[in-house]
């Protein structure tokens, strides 16, 4: 044994953790998420106000987050929307690009409007 594995107190941190005083040591954290709450509530304020349609969806194309105007725009509840996927929104006629336009958007995100430069037929 090293001599500082042998003092009181001290522990070789790759072997996991050891006793000290009979008694198994604990660690924790704490950390303030104040300001992390009121920028997520200042965020949903910002988008619930959006006069447009958002729709916010994760790599797997699944809906995660939206404001009021899609419940508005396609008659559905926020509930009925949420962990769907965003094709169910999209007209039968663009259902054989979205996909990979969708793919592209997470590759290389840049705005745009949802019916220009592209060929979407």
């Amino acid at each position: 044994m090293s001599e500082e594995q042998e003092r009181p107190g001290t522990a070789d941190p790759r072997a996991g953790p050891h006793p000290v005083g009979g008694r198994q040591p604990a660690s924790s954290a704490i950390r303030d998420i104040t300001d992390r709450k009121r920028a997520e509530e200042k965020f949903r304020g910002l988008l619930e106000a959006a006069p447009d349609a958002m729709v916010i969806v994760n790599p797997k194309g699944e809906i995660v987050l939206v404001n009021a105007q899609p419940e508005r725009l396609f008659g559905r509840t926020r509930e009925e929307l949420l962990r769907k996927s965003v094709e169910m929104l999209v007209p039968p006629q663009f259902l054989g690009k979205h996909t990979e336009h969708r793919k592209d958007c997470l590759i290389g995100p840049r705005v745009r409007a949802m019916d220009t430069g592209m060929d979407n037929a």
